[in-house]
């Protein structure tokens, strides 16, 4: 069965969730009213994995994005959309999507049966607006939430707004993209096999 399946998040916002790469970790969110050329935004699920031996002083990726197979074997449950992966010997993650009425709730669980104890493993989620729809270049309509609650992006680098927009990909210093919002769990002690 080809797993291009449409997961509508609601019915009065027709925005939808599909497998954009059965072959990578990739969603694509779609957009109601736009129209189907239009390439949304397409969510790395996820990006890289880093974990931190117990002891070590230094994190290591254990998985890139498109660097090595991840091959994912979605699964489809209700409105969650799932994979397990083999990210080394002993050790898997499993990746779930949960559409909700307010968004996608994505969470990574890891599972350690091998014989290394971990203090620390990181997925990042990395969501690629790639569609006109969202170009914001200032930032000044992007929000991200933050214990507190939400907030402009652009809040955390006022200087943005007053920046002249590089006319080309070189000056990647003036309009830098990257922005990193921490969503993190504490753990007791090291995660153990």
């Amino acid at each position: 069965m080809l797993l291009s399946v449409l997961i509508w998040l609601s019915a009065s916002t027709g925005i939808r969730v599909e497998i954009a790469d059965r072959e990578a970790p990739a969603l694509r969110i779609a957009i109601a009213g736009r129209p189907a050329s239009d390439p949304g935004i397409l969510v790395i699920f996820p990006e890289h994995v880093t974990a931190r031996r117990h002891g070590e002083a230094e994190a290591r990726h254990l998985y890139l994005y498109r660097s090595e197979g991840l091959h994912p074997l979605w699964r489809i449950r209700g409105r969650v959309l799932e994979y397990t992966a083999i990210l080394g010997p002993g050790l898997t993650m499993t990746a779930r999507a949960t559409l909700e009425n307010d968004g996608v709730r994505y969470h990574y669980q890891f599972s350690n049966r091998s014989r290394i104890d971990y203090d620390m493993m990181q997925a990042v989620t990395d969501p690629r607006m790639i569609s006109p729809y969202f170009h914001d270049v200032r930032l000044e309509r992007t929000w991200v939430h933050h214990r507190d609650g939400f907030d402009l992006l652009a809040s955390e680098t006022p200087s943005r707004s007053r920046r002249a927009i590089p006319r080309d990909s070189v000056d990647r210093q003036a309009m830098d993209l990257r922005h990193v919002s921490r969503a993190t769990r504490e753990i007791s002690g090291p995660i153990r096999s």
